[in-house]
């Protein structure tokens, strides 16, 4: 007889009376989209929609957020990635060179990276030609004091 390979193994079910909601990096990414596109409107930019979760033809990389040039555009002008909020936003190996990664395949101008507590803008084009950090940056943003979603 075959051995289950769920043996020996913790098993933790789900209670279907329990009430609490859980924030994910997911739900707090569509927040922060929808926060873009309500300023895009207010402020008459001339950008298209922010989008969560989208892929690219022949590219299964999931984008958290991405920010097309105009509302006909389907070209991306930045490519957002976040993090929970205990994540550096400019840790290299888990946040920044896969969202620059992404951004470079995309061909978007800029990228950006956020805990929701704080979002670095950069230059895809100076972070690609390896400029000192201070020239890759084009912003920084405090958004919350958030320490958990």
């Amino acid at each position: 007889m075959k051995k289950s390979e769920l043996s020996g193994k913790g098993r933790r079910i789900s209670s279907p009376f329990g009430t609490a909601i859980h924030k994910t990096e997911w739900t707090c990414a569509a927040k922060v989209a929808e926060w873009m596109n309500d300023i895009i409107k207010e402020k008459g930019l001339p950008l298209g929609q922010a989008e969560v979760e989208t892929t690219q033809e022949g590219n299964r990389k999931r984008v958290d957020i991405i920010l097309f040039e105009s509302p006909a555009s389907q070209n991306a002008i930045c490519v957002i990635e976040t993090k929970q909020p205990y994540f550096d936003p400019l840790d290299e190996e888990e946040l920044k060179e896969p969202t620059r990664k992404k951004a470079t395949q995309r061909s978007a101008k800029y990228f950006a990276t956020s805990n929701f507590q704080h979002l670095y803008w950069f230059d895809t084009e100076r972070v690609n030609s390896l400029r000192p950090l201070e020239e890759q940056i084009q912003d920084k943003y405090s958004l919350s004091q958030i320490e958990n979603l």
